[in-house]
């Protein structure tokens, strides 16, 4: 993927709308993202000022995508509240975030941004069609109320940033771990966020708040326009960056669907046009990063 690729999906633009505000022809934009062409000077430099990065990085190595989903900084994984997300048809959805995911969801909401790429605090890393929305929602933990029909949304598993607890959620599911009695201190502290209490093993696996967790740690969801919505395991986690930077860096003008292998027997494909949001577990998509 070229750099000035790679810099038009990190801002959220889709190749229609970054000609225009960089006043370029969309025919040559596509010439130079696939590398068939060199940028040329003028055209590089309205370029760089429009997805606000130097003209150096269009030239050289690609920033990584996990711009969006990493935890380098304080502000990346400290909480400020909760987004509601509520769309036009489908179900509403509510997400812990940082300081530094709120700001970028609002910069990004106001320049008319097609798509949004951001991290919950809850181990979602979030692809969403801002056009499929009614309004966005933010409170921060100072308010009283998430969103303006508190008590009537879904409650996630709750504010869990580190990989490394994700990573146990996810060896637990899949049973890649000792007896609860056998498992060590790090592991067990997991497991009794999991299961608070003495759960027995025969309900431990079906109680709804243990799936919050397992979902958030091994499924892909996505929400149609419809209001329906799916989830699927994709196995391979090198199959998730592909949909990640294919949903991102959708052009409405193209016709066409983005293909979810799940794995040897099973493939999805969805039309970006018509869901709302996909997530999928950011502990994996870091891990492919990493």
């Amino acid at each position: 993927m070229t750099p000035l690729r790679m810099a038009r999906l990190r801002a959220g633009y889709t190749q229609r709308a970054l000609a225009l505000v960089a006043a370029v022809g969309q025919g040559a934009l596509h010439r130079w993202e696939s590398g068939a062409e060199p940028i040329p000077p003028a055209a590089l430099d309205r370029l760089a000022l429009a997805l606000d990065v130097s003209a150096t990085v269009l030239q050289g190595e690609a920033a990584p995508m996990a711009l969006h989903v990493a935890r380098g900084s304080s502000a990346e994984s400290t909480y400020f509240g909760e987004v509601t997300l509520h769309f036009t048809h489908g179900q509403p959805l509510l997400v812990p975030i940082s300081h530094a995911t709120r700001e970028r969801m609002r910069q990004e909401a106001e320049r008319g941004h097609a798509w949004s790429v951001f991290d919950s605090l809850d181990n979602r890393v979030i692809v969403l069609r801002l056009t499929s929305l009614s309004d966005l929602f933010f409170s921060s933990e100072q308010g009283e109320e998430s969103g303006p029909e508190a008590g009537r949304y879904e409650p996630g598993p709750g504010v869990f940033p580190e990989d490394a607890f994700w990573e146990t959620v996810e060896k637990l599911y899949a049973g890649d771990l000792p007896e609860l009695d056998q498992l060590n201190e790090a592991q067990r502290a997991v497991a009794e966020v999991l299961w608070p209490g003495a759960a027995s093993a025969d309900t431990r696996y079906s109680d709804q708040h243990t799936q919050n967790f397992f979902a958030n740690a091994t499924e892909t969801v996505w929400q149609c326009a419809s209001g329906f919505r799916r989830s699927a395991w994709m196995h391979d986690d090198a199959a998730l960056l592909p949909v990640v930077e294919a949903l991102a860096g959708w052009d409405d003008t193209t016709v066409g669907l983005v293909r979810l292998p799940v794995d040897e027997h099973q493939v999805v494909q969805v039309n970006p046009q018509e869901i709302d949001y996909l997530s999928v577990p950011g502990h994996r998509l870091r891990r492919v990063l990493a």
